[in-house]
């Protein structure tokens, strides 16, 4: 999944913010979700 990798790069370059942080949990959550039965 290229659009967690990407935020996962963007974050490991330091460019974590409440913003990122909080687009991140709607990835995470999104793809519990989709992993859900």
């Amino acid at each position: 999944e290229w659009r967690w990798l990407t935020t996962w790069l963007v974050w490991r370059r330091g460019a974590k913010t409440r913003q990122l942080e909080a687009f991140i949990a709607l990835l995470n959550e999104d793809r519990q979700a989709a992993a859900s039965p």
